[in-house]
């Protein structure tokens, strides 16, 4: 079951952006649509901006360009394909000792996921049970959750009946259960701001009931113990979240009153709620807490610091709010999920040992280090590499980033990432502005009109790693995924000399062609994170100035290794392809009267996958393969080193 933070994040994670290349024909709306901004000119400069820098490859159609870069592919991949098997059976191996075996094979028809579980299909859709005879669930159309509806059992006609709407599309709609089984939640949200209504499921005929009318700004979450509701919210001073209660009876925001509150600079993971007592999962530069204290005397609160060697924490399925024991599991990137619980009564950890697969590394070192970002923002890095490893600065450094949407990094576990680390590998996370990693602030620090401090952010984690003696400009290269792109493009654009390989997976690279196209399935709903181009001159010119596919320029570029799927609605391969040839046409112009290195711009289509990769345990582990030992990581001229 999701709890209340994540619901948020799941929204965001679920709103990731498709694209398009070709710029939104401008109309002429009336004075009250452009708010007297000076639409006209604006208007004009999207005009001039589609016949010009946005013109490309003349002759190429979509398909020529697919069929170029298959046979672009095939001339390059076969120089790494003993490398590739060498590596994939390292993996395999890695993946059956630490990934369990209960991976269910799942299809995709249209926008519906079908999957098989103890010789049974079963379609997936988020829902929830209002009594033994009563449904609730949602409908997903084009990537949108907008409606929730009712299906009464009992009924032999089995009609479903339309109990929500969410009418403002930049609003997505989810459903979730309170921890005591009293509410069903009905929970609409934005990027900023959000809505809960409340079904009584002891009264699963009547209408829900809403907790708070949305205010732009605020985001609130809703639990109930003993007739109360406990809201997480960023409602006060400090915009971060604190957990507040208020009668059922009058749940408006006037009667909030605060119980805790989150300090600055940290990040509230999640919350749970137990018999009389509330955990409050909290992450600080890195390092992971409990804060425990009693519903009844909030103010005594126990501070529970998780091991160092901890960058991830997953909840287990605490679902009696009886019960006084939280089990949870710790992982890291290099560390499988190890289980633990935490008993309030005795206030005691315990690895559960007989349930935990995995020992605890003990060969790995991890380090927290802070970089200095352009306007002296502390930026946090968490670096591993094996305890042993000698001459650092001479050693393949892979850096990931990712800065958007208020999401944190990913660093829960990776087969992979243990394999390259015991081949000397140092491995970086920088969690830049943009992220969610130190609270709701970092997130906003760099959003909208702010986005280029991300890209600050990443230059300045760079220039620190390598001054600390970790690896080399001519020995890094950078990883990121969808939104990351933004930040890894850009950072391509204006320092391309930081970094040797770049290994992209379904990256979003044009955020200017898509921020003027409205007609998108999620354009709409992003404004509140990227702007509104089309309204706004200001946004407009800022976003132009970044977007990573508009400032494509002929220099000396990294090598670049990019996945891109056939199935993706959030980033169409058609503006991969594109971006794909812009950019090699770019490095051409720059090599004509060079001398030297060839840098390698590969685009790897895979024919099966959505967004979020293959659903195929053997088309998963075929992926990661290509993207860790990709022909860009071969370009560090370290890998045959290593496997030597």
């Amino acid at each position: 079951m999701r709890r209340a933070v994540s619901l948020l994040q799941e929204v965001k994670l679920a709103l990731h952006r498709p694209w398009c290349l070709t710029a939104a024909p401008c109309r002429n709306p009336s004075g009250a649509e452009s708010g007297g901004r000076g639409f006209g000119s604006l208007a004009r400069n999207c005009k001039n901006f589609e016949m010009g820098t946005n013109k490309l490859s003349p002759g190429f159609g979509e398909q020529e360009l697919l069929e170029a870069e298959l046979k672009y592919y095939r001339s390059k991949s076969h120089k790494y394909s003993k490398l590739e098997d060498w590596f994939k059976k390292r993996l395999e191996s890695e993946c059956n000792k630490y990934v369990p075996n209960s991976y269910s094979h799942a299809i995709q028809i249209n926008d519906l996921e079908y999957f098989e579980e103890n010789g049974c299909i079963y379609r997936r859709l988020q829902n929830e049970w209002g009594t033994d005879d009563s449904l609730f669930y949602t409908s997903l159309d084009k990537l949108q959750s907008r409606q929730v509806f009712r299906l009464l059992l009992e009924d032999t006609r089995a009609i479903s009946e339309m109990v929500y709407k969410e009418n403002d599309p930049r609003f997505f709609v989810e459903l979730t259960c309170t921890k005591d089984g009293r509410f069903i939640t009905i929970n609409s949200n934005s990027k900023n701001s959000s809505e809960v209504w409340l079904l009584d499921r002891l009264y699963a005929l009547g209408c829900p009931k809403i907790v708070q009318e949305r205010v732009p700004g605020l985001i609130y979450h809703v639990e109930h113990w003993r007739n109360q509701l406990y809201i997480l919210t960023n409602f006060g001073a400090t915009e971060e979240y604190r957990l507040m209660k208020v009668p059922i009876s009058s749940p408006g925001m006037k009667r909030w009153q605060t119980v805790y509150a989150v300090k600055e600079r940290t990040k509230l993971i999640d919350m749970e709620l137990f018999k009389d007592h509330c955990i409050m999962i909290l992450k600080c530069y890195g390092h992971l807490y409990l804060h425990v204290f009693s519903l009844n005397e909030p103010k005594a609160v126990k501070c529970i610091k998780l091991p160092p060697w901890a960058c991830a924490i997953e909840s287990e399925d605490n679902t009696k709010c009886e019960a006084n024991k939280f089990s949870f599991w710790l992982s890291s990137p290099v560390q499988p999920p190890v289980s633990l619980l935490y008993s309030i009564d005795d206030n005691e950890l315990y690895i559960q040992e007989d349930e935990s697969k995995a020992m605890i590394t003990k060969d790995c070192k991890v380090t927290r280090l802070k970089a200095p970002s352009k306007d002296g923002t502390l930026v946090p890095i968490t670096v591993f590499h094996n305890k042993t490893l000698n001459q650092m600065n001479k050693k393949p450094l892979l850096v990931h980033v990712y800065g958007a949407y208020g999401m944190d990094l990913n660093v829960d576990f990776k087969p992979e990432q243990m394999v390259l680390l015991e081949d000397g590998w140092i491995l970086a996370y920088c969690h830049v502005r943009g992220g969610g990693e130190l609270g709701l602030r970092w997130h906003k620090a760099s959003q909208l009109d702010k986005k280029c401090i991300g890209v600050d952010d990443l230059q300045a984690c760079l220039r620190h790693l390598h001054m600390m003696g970790y690896s080399n400009p001519r020995q890094t290269a950078l990883m990121s995924s969808s939104a990351g792109g933004v930040l890894a493009g850009s950072l391509c654009n204006v320092s391309p000399d930081s970094i040797r390989a770049v290994v992209l997976r379904a990256p979003f690279l044009d955020v200017l062609n898509t921020m003027l196209d409205p007609s998108l399935p999620l354009t709409i709903e992003e404004q509140e994170e990227w702007g509104d181009p089309l309204s706004d001159q200001n946004l407009f010119k800022y976003i132009q100035a970044y977007c990573p596919y508009q400032n494509i320029k002929p220099q000396k570029y990294p090598s670049v290794f990019i996945t891109a799927y056939q199935n993706d609605k959030r980033v169409p391969l058609s503006g991969l392809l594109r971006y794909t040839r812009k950019l090699r046409d770019a490095v051409a112009v720059s090599m004509c009267n060079a001398t030297g290195e060839l840098p390698d711009i590969i685009l790897d289509i895979q024919p099966g996958g959505d967004h979020f990769g293959p659903s195929d345990w053997e088309e998963s582990i075929y992926e990661v393969n290509l993207l860790f030992f990709s022909p860009q990581l071969s370009a560090l001229s370290l890998i045959c080193k290593i496997s030597s």
